[in-house]
């Protein structure tokens, strides 16, 4: 593994062939840039992120992590280049393939969007819980 760094955020990295990342990796970021109007936020980003692995994004205030987060989650489109997961470019999902896409990704956010009267474990499993509950009545979430 070797590190991919700009003056404002570290980034993991393993150099290989797109056809390698896409059979082997969960996500992939290829050529990825994102731009707020004039701005560069994000500039032609590559990395990948295998299945199991964990993963932490570190960097000053306006280094971009939140908005590489976003990437992740299909929740902003890149400006240029794309954003795959498990071989698919999340940017061309249709709207439920990309809900049950969001249900793969696990995230632990640093701020307060964890319950404080919830341990760990049960803020993990909140969710889950939420969605078999859901499910057992009937209801289908979108």
């Amino acid at each position: 593994m070797t590190y991919f760094w700009t003056e404002n955020s570290v980034f993991s990295l393993k150099p290989r062939g797109i056809c390698d990342i896409l059979d082997k990796d969960m996500i992939y970021f290829n050529n990825v840039t994102k731009k707020y109007g004039g701005n560069v936020c994000l500039e032609d980003i590559n990395f990948s992120v295998s299945q199991g692995e964990f993963v932490s994004i570190v960097g000053h205030s306006g280094a971009g992590k939140t908005t590489l987060t976003k990437l992740i989650l299909a929740e902003e489109k890149p400006t240029s280049g794309s954003v795959f997961f498990e071989s698919n470019d999340i940017n061309k999902l249709s709207k439920k393939e990309l809900m049950a896409f969001r249900r793969k990704i696990g995230m632990v956010f640093q701020d307060f969007r964890l319950l404080t009267n919830k341990t760990v474990f049960e803020n993990i499993s909140f969710a889950f819980a939420s969605l078999a509950l859901l499910r057992k009545n009937g209801c289908q979430a979108n």
